[in-house]
């Protein structure tokens, strides 16, 4: 047998070769393994196991360091795949795009593993009504591969004898043998679709059949923590370690250099600014020890769910994050989980209690923890640890989660999730001075710092453009706006440049504007862009690699709303300007057009989907022309100030590069 010799002991040893590829993650250029016999025969039977063995860990690695190499595209990507995060180690369930975030790879990779079987995916019911049902008890769906093919699961008036009528409460596994075409479906749409089978760890041998088949999507299927943090490693174990040395090298300057900008401590751990503020800021205002061991121990939250990160890091939508989908899992009386079953951290006590009915904390006690972390935040910000508080967008918004909001209305729908705007709250948005006079109020130096033309259009849009997503209108391109050989205008919403995305298929869609748009100016607006040489509707915004153009504006329009007094529940936000649109169109509108409108899925059947055009804008725009909402009186657009007001934003993106990436051969 190649590779086996024998040492002077008699006793046989095997030299595998590692492959080059792999020897910096294997650490070594071959490897010498002991069969511990001295008989031939023997030795030939351990050694032919042993390398089988070895040739599957070296497929495993070349394949994990292909994964590694393919979605490791930047420095940043490579050090979140390295360090992990501390929600990972609660050994908990996260979403499929939460587990993405937590370990640093896509959804698409965490999916494509399901989809080979190596990560399991769970669905978490409240109480879902069925039977279990001894697996022995159901038909095999393929018997010559046995258990591993799939049972064939029985309609419910079917059930075997067996079957005992049961409520499923907690995580529900999605079984090994259905794996490949769940993970497979998300990868190609992430629609909704129905499970009608589930495992349920705590019962080996049994199988959940509920009532009726339970919906799975994108947002509502789950992942182990575990399972994943132990993927997350296999991946980062495959890192060139000269590699991740030069990116937290990079890393830290970028964060000391960032400091200039972001504020003179923001390079900072969340640690050590939490200890500054119950030492300098706290005690100054709080003398009961208890009361600031509360405050320090809730602030401290923020430390252990998100990890111990620089300031620098921290923005509003880190905050948001953290409140609805970590501080929302906090049970109440922790201490008690603690005593009760000896856990250590508020981690371990989360999931100590996962799928019990142990109450949550309420919500009363999560929006103090907020205040108090707010408080944090506005704190060093006063003292100029950071430039910038980002706990200032949070202030006045509920601390509902958005399932808790769902769960308020009394028929649970999710178009319920956000409200119209009323005539009184349009008419406070619309009466922002900008919109009285056409224009931003400049600053004593003469510039317009606190005015972009995104503040007058972008709202407008909103609400006349067939109530487009933030990140859709933020995104546009001069050239996805357009007229038709009839003179309509009308902007086509797309994907089709690099910078550009969509959150479905159906989200493509041509769009009439309306009249009221044209008469504020919008078509000459359009013009003098492209005669100046931009090439976007709003350059002034920078792109976010995750987020897209819509992450400051959402910032810009959260603030707004606050400012204004309208109430932050979360059912009032840019998305409620969709609603507000969809309510307004004609009652007559085609059911059709009105999905065109807003980007929703078209029809129900395929031919509907997939073969039938959407209709073209000058059949739309006769229902468009009719949309009426009341409005204050606004004043048309100030071109020349708008330009100005381009150029002085673009002096502040980037430092001043900005108007080099957005104008075009002009620039």
């Amino acid at each position: 047998m190649q590779g086996l010799f024998r040492r002077p002991s008699g006793v046989y040893f095997l030299r595998i070769s590692v492959p080059i590829s792999l020897r910096s993650i294997f650490g070594k250029c071959e490897v010498i393994a002991s069969t511990g016999t001295t008989e031939l025969s023997i030795a030939k039977m351990v050694a032919g196991a042993e390398a089988a063995q070895w040739r599957q860990r070296f497929f495993d690695a070349g394949r994990l360091s292909s994964l590694a190499s393919t979605y490791m595209t930047n420095d940043q990507e490579l050090i979140r795949i390295a360090q992990g995060h501390p929600t990972l180690h609660s050994g908990g369930h996260l979403t499929v795009t939460e587990a993405a975030t937590a370990c640093g790879l896509s959804p698409t990779v965490l999916l494509g593993e399901a989809a080979e079987s190596r990560l399991s995916l769970f669905v978490r019911t409240g109480g879902t009504r069925g039977h279990m049902v001894p697996l022995d008890a159901l038909e095999l769906d393929d018997p010559e591969i046995g258990r591993a093919g799939g049972f064939v699961i029985p309609d419910t008036r079917r059930l075997p004898e067996d079957a005992v009528a049961h409520i499923c409460r907690g995580m529900m596994r999605i079984p090994s043998s259905d794996l490949p075409g769940v993970a497979t479906a998300l990868l190609g749409s992430g629609e909704v679709f129905s499970v009608h089978a589930f495992e349920v760890t705590d019962s080996p041998g049994m199988i959940f059949i509920p009532s009726e088949g339970v919906s799975a999507s994108l947002d509502r299927v789950e992942m182990s923590c575990t399972e994943v943090e132990v993927f997350r490693k296999s991946v980062a174990a495959t890192i060139d370690p000269k590699r991740l040395r030069e990116a937290r090298t990079l890393r830290k300057d970028a964060v000391h250099a960032a400091a200039a900008v972001q504020g003179k401590k923001a390079h900072e751990r969340l640690s050590t600014a939490l200890a500054a503020y119950i030492q300098d800021g706290l005690r100054q205002k709080v003398a009961m020890e208890s009361e600031i061991t509360r405050i320090r121990n809730g602030c401290n939250l923020l430390i252990e769910l998100e990890g111990d990160l620089p300031l620098a890091e921290i923005d509003t939508q880190t905050l948001r994050r953290f409140r609805d989908a970590k501080l929302s899992l906090v049970p109440a009386d922790e201490n008690k989980i603690r005593l009760k079953y000896h856990s250590e951290t508020m981690a371990q006590s989360i999931k100590a209690v996962e799928g019990m009915h142990w109450p949550i904390m309420s919500v009363s006690e999560r929006d103090k923890r907020m205040r108090w972390i707010g408080a944090w935040f506005k704190w060093l910000h006063k003292e100029r640890w950071i430039a910038e508080d980002p706990a200032m967008g949070l202030r006045g918004e509920s601390v509902l989660s958005k399932a808790e909001r769902r769960d308020l209305k009394s028929d649970g729908r999710d178009d319920e999730a956000r409200d119209v705007f009323t005539s009184d709250e349009l008419k406070v948005i619309f009466s922002a001075p900008w919109f009285q006079t056409g224009k931003g109020k400049l600053t004593k130096a003469g510039t317009y710092r606190t005015y972009s033309p995104m503040r007058y259009w972008l709202p407008l849009l909103g609400l006349f453009s067939g109530g487009g997503r933030i990140n859709e209108l933020c995104q546009l391109h001069l050239d996805d706006v357009r007229q038709t050989a009839n003179a309509t205008w009308y902007v086509d919403i797309n994907q089709e440049d690099a910078d550009q995305r969509l959150k479905s298929k159906a989200s493509r869609r041509i769009v009439p504007l309306h009249p009221i748009l044209l008469e504020l100016g919008f078509g000459k607006w359009h013009a003098a862009l492209v005669e100046a040489g931009y090439t976007r509707l709003f350059p002034e915004l920078k792109l976010d690699t995750e987020k897209g153009y819509g992450k400051a504006a959402t910032k810009w329009f959260t603030q707004y709303m606050s400012s204004l007094g309208i109430p932050r529940d979360g059912t009032k936000a840019f998305h409620s300007f969709r609603h507000t649109y969809t309510n307004a169109l004609p009652e007559d509108t085609p059911e059709r057009i009105r999905k065109q409108l807003t980007g929703h899925t078209r029809g129900a059947d395929v031919h509907d989907k997939t073969y039938r055009k959407d209709v073209e804008p000058e059949l739309a725009a006769p229902y468009v022309n009719r949309l009426q909402v009341s409005l204050p009186v606004i004043a048309p657009f100030d071109i020349d100030a708008g330009l100005v007001a381009i150029k002085d934003a673009l002096q502040r993106k980037n430092r001043g590069a900005g108007a080099q990436e957005d104008l075009g051969p002009q620039g």
